[in-house]
């Protein structure tokens, strides 16, 4: 009927702009990557088409090349007091674990002790980018409140820039998970299935990966394997046991 096409037509719609949200998003970088990734989360207020479209963007935005990127991580092993950083590690996958607005996330083995470890490293450029886009915001806001003084986003808009000067500097988000570490490492806790058999036999230990090195630009941690929360929420992929 009517309402069936009508609905057809509504989704061929909303994956159009879907598409071409995201390719903006992309090409525009910085803070538009931002509120790509915003959009993708909000499933509570957006058609899925757009949940899903923009959904990659959370960790699948493209990766800055091989070379610039082992300057970033010899320059920020250097700040750290690494004297030789070229061969701080005995192997360094190109191929990043997961690319998204300000950093990307490649696996590597330390040389001494043949730990493991995920590096996190900030995209060259990123701070520039995202100062000029949180000027804009503000400059915005201004016009705004000279327009109608009844409306006020400066306030936030001076917030959203704080929040993002603590994001863009990696030392707060290395300090919180030393914090995070140090509460949950090595706790035990059960799964959602109350029966006795699986109390015995499925109790979680909490993992959680320690830092090793960290500057403003880097995060050299421990490596732990495991699947994106979205992943396991998803009813297609794993059972509702495996979930709880």
């Amino acid at each position: 009927g009517y309402e069936s096409l009508a609905d057809e037509l509504w989704a061929i719609t909303h994956t159009w702009w879907a598409h071409k949200v995201h390719v903006f998003c992309v090409e525009q970088g910085g803070l538009w990557l931002k509120v790509g990734q915003f959009l993708s989360a909000r499933a509570d207020a957006l058609p899925a088409q757009y949940v899903n479209g923009l959904s990659d963007l959370q960790d699948n935005v493209p990766a800055i090349g091989s070379e610039d990127l082992q300057k970033v991580v010899h320059a920020e092993l250097t700040a750290c007091g690494v004297i030789d950083p070229k061969n701080y590690f005995n192997a360094f996958e190109n191929k990043c674990l997961g690319s998204a607005s300000i950093a990307q996330v490649h696996k590597a083995i330390v040389k001494e002790g043949s730990i493991e470890v995920a590096v996190k490293v900030k995209k060259p450029g990123v701070d520039a980018l995202f100062k000029l886009d949180c000027l804009a915001i503000l400059y915005l806001a201004h016009i705004g409140r000279l327009m109608d003084k009844d409306v006020d986003f400066v306030p936030l808009a001076k917030t959203f820039a704080r929040a993002t000067g603590e994001e863009l500097d990696f030392r707060f988000e290395a300090e919180s998970m030393r914090r995070v570490h140090h509460t949950l490492v090595g706790t035990r806790i059960p799964l959602l299935d109350r029966t006795a058999a699986a109390i015995e036999a499925n109790v979680w230990q909490v993992e959680v990966p320690a830092v090793l090195r960290s500057t403003k630009n880097m995060i050299l941690m421990e490596y732990k394997s495991g699947v994106n929360v979205s992943t396991m929420l998803d009813g297609d992929t794993y059972s509702e046991a495996e979930r709880a």
